[in-house]
């Protein structure tokens, strides 16, 4: 029987730098795809200019990609790293011209397009890197906030599969209400029996809805469980430096000038708590990020099968909303702690060379720390987001 069948095409533009990006963007579509086949009635046509150009004549190489690829497409994909690209004769880049022809459509009817942003942070050899690119990139970035864009930035390739699938699950589920409220419904899943034999018995058991839902409860659980023995920590680190300044003050205070012996003293104790904490988060900080990584990773593949999915399950998934609010709650409240130590510490004295190692390896502790609640935000509100408009679709069924 024939059915209907919504295409959405995914425009991707990036320089050159992120092949691996646009291989992995490839491959979660693919994957998106295969999971809503038969259900959402929506499919996702990536359009790169490899796979949907042929060589031409114009202006420059853009302007025969520009002519090539009509900007009629329905979400568009940037994607930057340490290269802002080539320029063209109308803008910094092809990427940059790809952007503001999107970013143009979206001026005269929002609706129209989507448009989602990531820069990446992995680190680069210094050798490799261009000052003029990265200047460029910079102001680009900036630009963006100027034009009221919201970007993400992303660590890892893995970092990168978890957050495009989130968001390209969510403009899914965004289109759907859209078909819905037009009056067009979703086909029936359609599941036909199939004899298992051992030609085609299945090697591995495929995780599903309540599975992936399950998994990312526990990993939630799992980094609440260490934010707190973090939180705990920097607290009693920021206690121990307070008896240090209070031996510092007694001995300034004690009459004449203190003895170098006993400054060097208190500067080796402060020292001795300095990479006390540093050893304790290199243990925490891949647990939190570790645990994390795997709560995003249930949450996105989890939104791919919730139209599938028929039962109420709204109780289990405010559980899971609850849980993912008071944990961007608490890492709220555990940032501001740290960036008020990380203050602290960079406002200390240089007194030995022990202390000032513990003082720059505690810095760059902090800033890592610092990095991770700040990701640890951006994905838990979108995935806030995503809970809520599941429950709010299993309540309008």
């Amino acid at each position: 029987m024939p059915k209907t069948e919504t295409i959405l095409q995914v425009f991707a533009a990036s320089p050159n730098d992120v092949a691996e990006e646009r291989g992995a963007l490839e491959e979660i579509i693919r994957e998106l795809n295969t999971t809503w086949a038969d259900t959402l009635g929506i499919r996702l046509d990536l359009v790169r200019w490899e796979t949907h150009t042929s060589p031409g004549f114009g202006d420059d190489a853009q302007d025969v990609i520009n002519e090539q690829i009509p900007t009629n497409y329905d979400i568009f994909i940037g994607i930057m790293w340490t290269r802002f690209g080539t320029p063209t004769q109308r803008a910094g880049s092809g990427t940059e011209e790809e952007f503001m022809r999107a970013y143009e459509r979206h001026t005269q009817d929002p609706k129209s397009i989507e448009i989602m942003f990531y820069f990446k942070n992995a680190p680069v050899s210094p050798s490799e890197l261009d000052p003029d690119q990265l200047r460029a990139i910079s102001e680009f970035r900036s630009r963006l906030g100027e034009l009221g864009g919201l970007y993400f930035q992303f660590n890892s390739i893995d970092d990168f599969r978890n957050i495009t699938r989130l968001h390209l699950s969510r403009a899914a589920q965004r289109w759907t209400k859209k078909m819905e409220a037009n009056g067009v419904t979703q086909p029936a899943p359609h599941q036909p029996e199939i004899a298992v034999t051992e030609e085609n018995a299945p090697v591995d058991e495929e995780e599903g809805f309540i599975d992936l839902i399950e998994s990312a409860n526990d990993s939630m659980s799992n980094v609440t469980e260490v934010l707190t023995r973090m939180t705990e920590a920097t607290q009693e680190l920021i206690e121990k430096f307070q008896e240090r300044t209070e031996e510092a003050n007694k001995l300034s205070t004690s009459g004449g000038s203190p003895s170098l012996k006993n400054a060097k003293r208190v500067a080796a104790n402060a020292a001795r708590d300095l990479e006390d904490f540093v050893k304790r988060m290199e243990v925490e900080i891949p647990l939190y990020s570790n645990s994390f990584f795997t709560a995003m990773d249930s949450f996105g593949r989890a939104a791919t099968l919730s139209s599938d999915f028929g039962i109420d399950n709204s109780d289990d998934l405010q559980d899971a909303l609850n849980t993912v609010t008071g944990l961007r709650t608490a890492t709220t409240e555990s940032y501001s702690q740290i960036r008020g130590l990380r203050g602290v510490i960079e406002g200390l004295p240089r007194m030995t060379t022990v202390f000032n190692r513990g003082r720059r390896n505690t810095i760059a502790t902090l800033e890592n720390l610092l990095y991770e609640l700040n990701g640890t935000n951006h994905q838990a509100r979108d995935v806030e987001t995503l809970l809520s408009e599941l429950i709010e679709q299993i309540h309008n069924q």
